[in-house]
């Protein structure tokens, strides 16, 4: 899979590349990694806040790189307050 998402990334094919990472999820539901890796994908493709749920979903099935990634996507959309 991982070989797949290199190639689909290089050619900016991000709505194949989240359907791929999605079919993959939907038979091994507890790949933490898979979702850390939707998550990046859903974040370049401009959904952001999918990337934040797919990011929640790797930290909550023990994905600790994911926690980080998750905390630094919600830092960053969180409405300005001057």
């Amino acid at each position: 899979m991982i070989e797949l998402d290199k190639s689909l990334a290089a050619n900016g094919r991000w709505d194949e590349l989240i359907a791929a990472w999605t079919a993959y999820l939907e038979r091994n539901p507890t790949d933490a990694r898979a979702y850390h890796e939707r998550s990046g994908t859903r974040f370049h493709s401009g959904d952001k806040e999918g990337a934040k749920v797919d990011a929640l979903l790797g930290c909550m099935t023990g994905d600790r790189s994911a926690c980080s990634w998750h905390k630094r996507l919600r830092d960053a959309t969180k409405p300005k307050t001057d």
